[in-house]
């Protein structure tokens, strides 16, 4: 059956009005992020399936060309033409038509007899998605850079024609999964002469950013890479329009404000006239499986919580603070000219607006963030803006571009963390093997052995790691971390010397926290909570005199405990964490030593980065087995970067029978033990920010953000315990817990 009919020239290929019955509940196409979840998360629910519209489900071949088949490269594109066709018989050989395929590319046939292939093009290959990476037109037309007009705000509902648009500050927001993110975008030519473009895009972006701090490198980060990317086809300019008026039809003015809604099919943006387009998201419940395409790690796949601060986002708030410091009592664009010609007045003033929150206290790494905005950008050809006279090679360059930065701190989905960490060990040490596996090759080769015997025919085929078994309960490791102190009893007149061993037991589980809104954000909905707000930790001491004096045991005085929260950020800054880390990588609670993860993941893999390098000068990767990307996950491992901050918390209950000095002793075996409760509140870290002085708060509101780990990043924590003894050693032990939402 023909979806894409020949008489549609008059339709959709030229631009024509098209009623598809849009309901005003927003529309935007999921370019990469699942279907809609929120039937998961109560208390949002999905639209019925007779309400999708259609182009939710199937954009048009148009559509299509206009966006994520766009290459960096300008090509002539004409909409005259007709749309290519489905067909149920399969296509003549001796056809033209046989020799593309649906999106107008050569076809190759494939041997299981189907006749064409996939599409090659991908929103990784296309321009949407290396928008980052173009020029801009202040490089060759600093005029034109600042006469081109963009203003993206946040809407409480849809936006609709002739409703007055409740207007908030997004900075004051904190977003989950599930929540909708409506507005409008308003776009204004103030030059006298019309400005062309090719693409009006409106996404909402995920992305991680690794800022270069070399002076000399300009401004192009070390990594950047998004994560995620929800292209809005009603918001951003596509040959369809989906409303029920057109360009040349009255019916497409605002009267709330005057401006007009359709871009002119032509791709000219007019003088003096304020363009606005309104758009709609559903921040999606997790990413799509190819967000960890290469390693295929579930955790890295899961939405990651707004960290750091983007440094282009940064920049452009502090030039949108200078030329405006604050708009009030204005909608954007109110006074254009478009609407004094019609006699339209703005009668809508935006509600004053507080200064801007620009920075958080995450304690993340200060050129690394992870980060969310409505992104605009306008893209014409380089030959268009550029003056004339200068011979180059066109190109697309990006005229204006805006960014609305949004705070999004998703909720946990619930994932099964046992056997998620053991999935992870499994993996890991598979990983771990292959890498033996190629360095003990090379090392035996190296002592002298026969190559032929050693070397293996395919030497250099995907190796995978992935563990495919599945856990079970009785393999699951609970058990108990056990942290041993030999017990130094001083003298004034000889050194000090052994009289016991004290041992602090507890469990090996990571305790949940509840995550803190901090104070200068309000959730879009409230959500109930029912994780704790206090970490509850119970050791059991014990002690075993060695001493032979009769007269009792002596155990260690205890002179108080104290507690800090230790906030670990791990990052690579250039090739994707091929791992996920378990609580074994991060700390063993051994006393005396770095027990961190540069002893137990970034220490040992450095010597094996070295090794592999010396064979493979010696015999090749080839000989060796070493697959090109076996050897970047080595490198990725060997220069991970690991930053912790500690906090100090002033609220914390100790329990324990009969006080701190009391013990339980054994005569016969010599020893001594009891039970201490530890109650450690986190929640009165916030309270004690917000009672900061004002001009304290400049630094921003502390907040620890759920624990996550991605292909870049990784946030865990721990508390330290500190036991302070009467000899005046400090016994500390380290409690894992995680903090979620």
């Amino acid at each position: 059956m023909g979806i894409f009919l020949k008489g549609s020239k008059n339709g959709v290929a030229l631009g024509h009005r098209i009623n598809l019955d849009v309901p005003n509940n927003g529309g935007s196409v999921l370019a990469s992020a699942p279907h809609d979840l929120r039937s998961e998360l109560h208390p949002l629910a999905s639209p019925a399936h007779e309400e999708v519209p259609i182009w939710n489900i199937l954009p048009s071949y148009q559509l299509y060309e206009s966006t994520f088949a766009k290459s960096m490269n300008p090509s002539v594109e004409n909409f005259e033409g007709e749309p290519p066709v489905y067909e149920d018989f399969p296509p003549n050989p001796e056809s033209p038509r046989a020799s593309t395929d649906y999106f107008g590319r050569q076809a190759n046939p494939l041997n299981n007899g189907s006749s064409f292939r996939t599409p090659e093009p991908r929103w990784e290959n296309s321009i949407l998605a290396h928008s980052h990476r173009m020029k801009h037109v202040d490089e060759f037309n600093k005029l034109i850079a600042d006469k081109l007009k963009i203003d993206i705000v946040l809407t409480k509902k849809p936006g609709q024609k002739g409703r007055v648009p409740d207007i908030y500050n997004p900075l004051e927001m904190e977003f989950l999964q599930g929540d909708s993110i409506h507005g409008h975008v308003v776009v204004m030519n103030t030059c006298t002469e019309p400005l062309s473009f090719d693409m009006f895009s409106v996404v909402f972006e995920g992305r991680i950013s690794v800022n270069n701090n070399d002076a000399t490198s300009g401004t192009r980060p070390l990594l950047f890479y998004k994560f995620l990317n929800m292209f809005d086809y009603n918001a951003s300019w596509t040959p369809v329009f989906f409303e029920d008026y057109l360009p040349e039809n009255p019916d497409c003015i605002d009267p709330v404000d005057g401006t007009t809604l359709q871009f002119p099919f032509e791709r000219h943006l007019m003088p003096g006239v304020a363009y606005k387009k309104f758009f709609s998201f559903t921040i999606p419940a997790k990413l799509l499986d190819c967000a960890c395409e290469i390693h295929e790690i579930p955790h890295h796949c899961l939405l990651f919580p707004s960290i750091g601060l983007d440094k282009n986002v940064f920049l452009q708030r502090m030039r949108k603070l200078r030329e405006t410091p604050l708009k009030s009592e204005r909608t954007p664009f109110a006074t254009t000219s478009s609407s004094k010609k019609q006699g339209i007045s703005s009668s809508n003033p935006a509600p004053k607006k507080k200064a801007p929150n620009l920075i958080t206290r995450d304690y993340g790494f200060p050129d690394t963030s992870i980060s969310y905005s409505v992104e605009t950008k306008v893209i014409g050809k380089r030959s268009v803006y550029e003056k004339p006279g200068k011979p180059h090679s066109d190109e697309f360059i990006v005229v204006k571009e805006a960014s609305l930065p949004l705070r999004v701190v998703p909720r946990d989905i619930g994932m099964g963390e046992q056997d998620d960490d053991y999935i992870a060990e499994r993996h890991y040490d598979s990983f771990l093997k292959n890498v033996k596996k190629c360095i003990d090759l090379g090392q035996r080769l190296e002592s002298g052995e026969d190559k032929t015997t050693l070397t293996r025919k395919l030497s250099v085929a995907k190796q995978t790691y992935n563990a495919a078994a599945q856990p079970t309960k009785d393999a699951i490791r609970e058990g108990v971390y056990e942290v041993h102190l030999p017990y130094r009893k001083k003298h004034l007149t000889q050194s000090a010397k052994v009289v016991g061993l004290l041992k602090a037991s507890f469990s090996r589980l990571e305790h949940t926290v509840q995550y803190e809104v901090p104070y200068v954000f309000t959730p879009v909905l409230s959500h109930a909570t029912e994780k704790p707000t206090k970490l509850r930790v119970e050791i059991h001491l014990e002690y075993l005199s060695i001493e032979r004096d009769a007269r009792g045991i002596h155990p260690p005085e205890i002179r108080g405990i104290s507690a800090r929260i230790a906030i670990c950020t791990v990052r690579s800054k250039k090739y994707p964490i091929p791992i996920e880390l378990t609580q074994e990588m991060k700390f063993r609670n051994i006393l005396g030593s770095s027990d961190c993860v540069e002893k137990y993941v970034v220490s040992p893999f450095k010597t094996y980065l070295e090794e592999m390098k010396k064979l493979i000068g010696m015999y090749g990767m080839l000989v060796l087995g070493i697959s090109q990307q076996l050897f970047m996950d080595v490198k990725s491992l060997a220069n991970l970067d690991s930053k912790t901050a500690m906090l100090k918390v002033d609220t914390i209950a100790v329990n324990t029978e009969g006080g701190l000095h009391h013990w339980k002793e054994t005569h016969g075996q010599k020893k001594a033990e009891k039970k201490v409760e530890i109650e450690v509140d986190i929640q009165s870290l916030f309270i004690k920010d917000a009672k900061r002085p004002t001009e304290d708060k400049l630094m921003g509101a502390l907040t620890l953000v759920p624990s996550f780990q991605s292909c870049i990043m990784c946030r865990y924590y721990y508390l330290l315990i500190e036991i302070k003894l009467g000899n005046g050693e400090t016994m500390p032990i380290k409690i894992p817990f995680k903090i979620s939402k």
